[in-house]
């Protein structure tokens, strides 16, 4: 995590919302893994690599609220995203207590992976992924006039 956190940080990105969806995905593929993880190698391997996700979205974000945002602002919307993280900090054990009661602990994790998988697609598609673009020509433009 510390070591992510000092190469994405010394990266100049270009696409900060699409890194912030890929940064989520390689941490839900880490999770996956983890939960299916037969030895402690391969277990080791899915931390590293949910470890080399987490930093990719936050520090995105960091960025994007210090640069996207009026100086103004950016307090506050740094407040609203410490109150929304320590809310989903406090719900994930709420959460978890009850679904590893009714299944077993590698099952919730991957439960929990493919819900986040889910929900990172879903928002990548909606407001990060890169569309490809098609360009409209009139069809008066398509025959030149003599």
């Amino acid at each position: 995590n510390v070591l992510s956190n000092l190469v994405v940080g010394s990266m100049h990105i270009k696409r900060h919302v699409l890194t912030v969806f890929l940064g989520k995905g390689i941490l839900g593929v880490g999770l996956l893994l983890l939960a299916f993880a037969s030895s402690v190698p391969l277990a080791l391997f899915a931390c590293a690599l949910a470890a080399v996700g987490g930093p990719m979205g936050d520090i995105m974000t960091l960025t994007m609220l210090q640069t996207d945002l009026p100086s103004d602002q950016i307090g506050k919307a740094y407040s609203l995203r410490m109150i929304l993280e320590s809310v989903g900090s406090s719900l994930g054990p709420l959460v978890a207590v009850p679904l590893f009661s009714l299944v077993s602990v590698p099952l919730g994790i991957a439960l929990s992976a493919v819900l986040l998988l889910v929900v990172n697609m879903a928002g990548a598609w909606h407001f990060g992924l890169p569309v490809q673009r098609q360009t409209v020509i009139p069809a008066e433009n398509l025959h030149p006039k003599h």
